[in-house]
């Protein structure tokens, strides 16, 4: 611990502490959407962060990957995850010159795209159709009470 004296009367403290990793999430993901990877990377001392995919470097060049660290967060972006491409495991590995080398697992799982009906308009549907049947028997009351009466 290192104790620095900022004004005669208020001693300030800076101490070292390492980045809160070290677990494994899994993470579900539809085909063609966006998922975000976060890792808490705040240290003292700053660590340097590698994504890595099934073991290897990550290749960000590719296109479908962006990162960002802002010394607190580091994120992996993935636009419109392909399962052949996108699925597996990711890791978030930190390097610390005091702590060593750390990091947090992803299990990223792409499933297939749910064609989704929008609720609202389905159910409008539904109740226009019901009352076009209804006022329609009501209209003809008439002719089917004919029909159905025997003579």
């Amino acid at each position: 611990m290192i104790s620095l004296c900022v004004s005669p009367q208020i001693p300030m403290l800076l101490s070292n502490y390492p980045p809160d990793l070290n677990d494994t999430k899994e993470v579900f993901v539809e085909e063609t959407s966006d998922v975000v990877l976060s890792c808490d990377v705040r240290a003292n001392p700053p660590v340097i962060v590698t994504w890595k995919k099934d073991g290897e470097v990550l290749d960000l060049i590719s296109g479908s990957y962006k990162t960002t660290n802002n010394g607190i967060t580091a994120l992996l972006l993935i636009t419109k995850a392909k399962r052949d491409v996108h699925q597996g495991t990711y890791i978030c590995e930190v390097n610390s010159s005091v702590y060593g080398i750390m990091g947090r697992t992803f299990i990223v799982m792409v499933e297939d795209k749910v064609l989704r009906f929008p609720l609202g308009p389905t159910i409008a549907g539904v109740v226009v159709v019901l009352c076009t049947i209804v006022f329609a028997i009501i209209s003809r009351r008439n002719t089917i009470i004919k029909c159905i009466k025997p003579n």
